[in-house]
This record gives C-alpha cells, structure tokens and sequence, in this order.
C-alpha cells in the first residue's frame, strides 16, 4: 500500500532514490514493534488466565495506547521533514510518515482482527498458555540499586561524543560518498591531473546596466581564401553619443590597476584554489592598450601568449591554429583578433544576446580542487566575496546584478537553507513530541526525561558515526546526516521510550509503588523491547550492505541509534532516572483528568512490596 502511494506521489513529485528503501526498512522495523507489542500483551494476558476475548482487549487498550503514542511521535518527526524547502528532504519526509501511518493500522486493525480469528492457534507449533511471558531479561534490581552510578556513566559518555558531534558539522563532498563508478573514478583523474573545477565550474553573472548595450559588429572573417561575414557581440558603453568599447571584465574599473580588476581579484590569492577565471576579453582593445603602455606596438602573438595561457587546452589548441595561419598570411590582424574575440566570448559563453530585454556577461571560474569538497565549498564563499566587493567599489557603474551560480554555489545555497529549515524543524518536533508525552503521560517531567534520554543517544550515535567513518574510514559524512537523523532518531527512538513508560504507568495505575512499577515494567516489557529493538537495527544494519558511502552511513547511524536506544538507554538509564525521579514521574496538572494526581496518591498508599494499604 504504501508503495502504491510511492507511485501516486512520484507522479506530482520527484522522489528520492534513496526514499523508497528508507521507507520499506523503516516500516518493517517500526511495522514489526508495533505488531510484535500486541501479540507479546495478548500472550501474557492469556498466560495471566484471561479468556481469549478479555487477553485481546486488554492487549488493544493497553499496547495500544504504547504503539498509539509511539506510533503518532514517529509520524511527527518524519512529517515535520515535510516543512522542508528542499524536495529530496520534503518528498521522503511525507513519504515516511505515510509510511508509519500504514504500519500502525495494521498492527491496531489487521492483527488484532487475525488474533480474533485464529486465537492462540497464531503462536503454532507452541500455546500461548505454555510460554513464559517474562522470557529472559536483565535483572531489573540493576537500575534501581544502581541508578546513581548509571547516569552519571550516561553523562561521562555523552560528554566526549557531544563535543565530538558539536564539533562536525558534515562535508558537502557529495562526489565522495558517490559508490565507486566510472564517472566519480573519471573526476579523480581529471582533478589528479589537471583541475577539478573542470567537472563543474563556478559562473559570476552580471547584468548589464541599461546604459550600456550589447551590439552584433558585423566582421569580414578571411579562412581558406574564403570571405565570410561573422556577427559577433560585444560590450559597447555610450558616452557623448559616441561608440566605444572596453575590455568588459578586466576594464570594469581600471584593468591596470591589480587590487580592482575582478579577475585579478581571483587569481591574485597566493595560495587559493582558484585555477583561473575566464571573463569576457576585447582582444583589439588590450592590443591598443598594451601598445600604448609600453610606447610601442605589441604584436597579436605576443597578446596571445600572454592571455592564451590563462585558457584551457583546448581554447589554447585554437588559438594556435589562428597564429598558424596569420603566419601564413592566410588571415590578417583584425581577422586574427575578431575569431579571438568569438573564441573566448561566445565559445565560452561569456556574453549574452538579448534575454527577457537583459543582456548578461559570464565568468567562468575554475578550481584546482574537486568542486564538492571542504575546500571548493569554502571557495564558493570567497567567490561571492570577491563578486560583493567588486560590485561595492565600482562595478555596479556597469552592471545592475550580480549572481555567483554553478552546482557547487547551488549546493551551498542548499545547505544553508536546509540548515536554516532544521533548525525550526528540531525545535518543532521536540515541541510536538512533548506535548503529545504531555497529555499520554498527563505529567510536566516525564515528558522532559524522556526528550533528554532521546537526544543523549543521537548525540552518541552522531559522535560515533563522525569517529567510525571520517576518522577511521576517511569517508567525509554529508552535512545532511546529522540534521535528518536528528528528526528520524527523535521519532524511532521515542518508541521503546514510550513502551517501558506506559508499562510503568500502567503499574502506578493498578497499585504498585514507583520502583516495583519498574522492576515489573522490566520484566514484563525488557525482552520483547530488546527483541523489537534488535529487528528494527537488523533492519536499518541492511543498509551497511549497500555500495553507496551515504546508505552506508545512514545504515549504521539508524542500527546504532536504535540498538543503543533499546538495549542501554531504556533498559538501564530510563529506569534509573525514574527510579531517582520518584513521584515527580507523575506530577502533573489536576485538571487534566486528575489522573497524575491519582498516580501519586496511589503512590502514597503503596507499600514496599507494591501493594495498595
């Protein structure tokens, strides 16, 4: 079913690759707890002596408040991802929560209905009466008798690995975490070779002020004996209604002067990872300058030497050919200057015609490094620095807009709005997920124990997955990890949190005292917790067999989270918070049902053994 709505969505929306397996394993995990909490409560209700019809309700109104609860808590923090402005993040956070959505109705409708039909047939080749409902579990005297020593060893823990967390904040390199394949080996031979900027440069746009226009010159172009008219575009400024051009973006201000030329701007960081920045040139108008500077007449061959070095191969490969054949006396100078001007604008795209009554002109920048990595990213920045400033001491004279784009900039201009969205995102779900414990639990600090136990295994899980694959394995982790397993692990992570809380309560409830309601909760809840707990991370563990460094990380960062979540944090944190917590587990509003008053009031009353005076 929810493949089908996969489809549905894919037909109004491109769906992540990745979701789809998200998703199924999500389901099968999450699909698994749920249904496996039904049969478990419906079998000890059995083994208790209960008839098959009371054991099935009593398993729908107990476990089905725990998988309610923690089902809506999952569905909240993948539905928050929704609230995302970029698609791949928004797509597989409704595509998840759809996905919870199915997986809690069928625990709550299609197994207890298979239950009512087949009864305890369902647990064949054993009987329900027959198996012991405590299974084997830990001994639950540990977390209370050693409550204090427990959370102070939490906190030690969590320490390090938050500074560990707090620290990284992910690689954009997405080209890294790429499975290996021809093109990401094509990209390290091309960086290890010449410059991996090639791959995906980054363009400096500028819209030309509407005082300046630019003109198709029609030029006489001699090849082969032959005439040709060649239309070329070019930059012109009027001033006193007459004509003439500059050498656009090497002239802007005063191309001789080093500090204000863009381009020289780029390349004259000693030590960056610029390669080179190509801008739009008027090869006449440096031949006339230069030969004006040095008093003399400097020859087209010594400007191309001079210039076509800054260019690629191939563009240089050109150039030599033109020089070839004004040697030869095939062409002539202004020939010779006008195929250069047409080489290295509109073969490179440099000048624009007319677009929406707008003409542009485009420099190209490339880096030395692979364009995704730490290194290019920070580039990116000191691109729009440059471009800022340029426009900031003159350069808007000429140019209305400026625009810094390319695949790495529209990486980075992702990144901080994914940023920017998270952070609103996080804050939503907490607030969310506690309002929810609010009014299940009806008290003020269970709510807030539980968030704080739930972040403190996503900061164990963030800090040993930067230490396990950036430190030891040298793979970079995406930026993007750590914000999306934040929401993801809030969510899964609340489910065994929930479980063991409600079976607590429910122990308050029916006359035990605090650390009886526990120790039972342990017994009766801590086996099947841990079985759910070891499914679910088997299940995302899946992911650590995939190629790709991503589902890799993804893989062991969701099988760690929910292994440490189910089988330390609840099984020995949870308890002994509680346990130190006392009454103050159940202290809550009078009006809201005045239950949390009645928890403690039965508390009161309780004695040691967990009987009611």
């Amino acid at each position: 079913m929810t493949l089908a709505v996969i489809y549905g969505l894919s037909q109004l929306m491109g769906i992540y690759y990745m979701t789809s397996t998200l998703v199924l394993i999500a389901m099968l995990g999450a699909g698994c707890d749920y249904c496996i909490f039904i049969l478990s409560r419906y079998r000890e209700e059995r083994v208790a002596g209960k008839d098959h019809s009371e054991a099935l309700r009593e398993a729908i109104i107990w476990a089905g408040e725990s998988i309610t609860t923690s089902g809506i808590s999952v569905i909240i923090g993948f539905g928050a991802m929704s609230l995302c402005s970029f698609a791949m993040v928004k797509t597989m956070g409704i595509v998840l929560a759809a996905g919870i959505v199915f997986a809690l109705l069928a625990a709550l409708t299609l197994i207890p209905a298979i239950i009512a039909v087949v009864g305890d047939k369902i647990f064949y080749p054993n009987k329900a009466l027959k198996l012991d409902p405590n299974g084997k579990t830990m001994n639950s005297w540990y977390a209370t008798k050693y409550a204090v020593p427990i959370v102070i060893a939490a906190i030690l823990i969590t320490l390090p690995l938050g500074s560990v967390a707090l620290n990284n904040t992910g690689s954009y390199d997405m080209i890294s975490t790429m499975p290996e394949s021809e093109a990401k080996t094509g990209v390290e031979v091309i960086t290890e070779n010449a410059y991996g900027g090639l791959v995906m440069p980054t363009y400096v746009l500028l819209e030309v002020d509407g005082d300046e226009e630019l003109y198709d010159l029609e030029y006489t172009v001699v090849l082969n004996n032959s005439n040709m008219m060649a239309s070329i575009p070019q930059l012109i400024w009027t001033t006193d209604g007459e004509k003439y051009s500059e050498l656009s973006v090497l002239l802007m201000l005063d191309i001789w002067n080093s500090d204000k030329s863009l381009e020289n701007m780029f390349l004259g960081r000693e030590g960056g990872n610029i390669a080179y920045a190509i801008g739009a040139i008027d090869s006449k108008l440096l031949m006339d300058k230069l030969s004006e500077l040095t008093g003399g007449t400097v020859s087209p061959d010594e400007i191309l030497m001079m210039f076509g070095s800054q260019f690629p191969e191939e563009v240089s490969k050109s150039i030599n050919k033109l020089m070839g054949l004004k040697q030869q006396g095939e062409i002539d100078d202004t020939t010779l200057f006008n195929a250069v001007n047409y080489i290295f604008n509109i073969g490179l795209g440099t000048v624009s015609n007319v677009y929406d009554d707008e003409q542009y002109m485009k420099m190209n920048i490339v880096v030395k490094d692979e364009p995704m990595s730490d290194t290019s990213m920070d580039t990116v920045q000191t691109i729009r620095d440059v471009v800022e400033r340029f426009m900031e001491n003159g350069g808007d004279e000429y140019f209305d807009k400026s625009y810094v784009t390319g695949t790495v900039a529209v990486i980075d201009d992702m990144s901080e709005s994914i940023n920017k969205d998270f952070k609103f995102i996080e804050v939503l779900v907490v607030i969310l997920i506690a309002l929810l414990l609010f009014f299940v639990m009806k008290s003020y600090f269970t709510p807030i124990r539980s968030l704080v136990t739930i972040i403190m295994s996503v900061i164990w899980t963030l800090g040993l997955t930067f230490i396990v694959f950036q430190n030891i394995m040298g793979v970079p982790v995406t930026f993007i990890m750590p914000i999306i397993l934040f929401v993801i692990c809030l969510g899964l992570g609340m489910d065994y949190d929930i479980l063991l809380t409600t079976r607590i309560r429910e122990n308050v409830t029916k006359g035990m005292s605090n650390d009886k309601a526990i120790k039972e909760a342990i017994v009766k809840s801590g086996s099947i917790i841990t079985i759910c707990g070891i499914i679910m991370a088997s299940a995302f563990g899946t992911m650590m067999l995939s190629t790709s460094p991503m589902l890799q990380e993804v893989g062991f960062a969701l099988c760690f989270a929910i292994a440490v979540d189910a089988l330390v944090i609840r099984t020995y944190v949870v308890p002994a918070l509680m346990h130190l917590m006392g009454k103050w587990n159940w202290v809550g509003p009078k009006w809201l049902s005045g239950e949390g008053q009645h928890l403690i009031d039965v508390l009161e009353n309780a004695d040691d053994d967990g009987t009611l005076d």
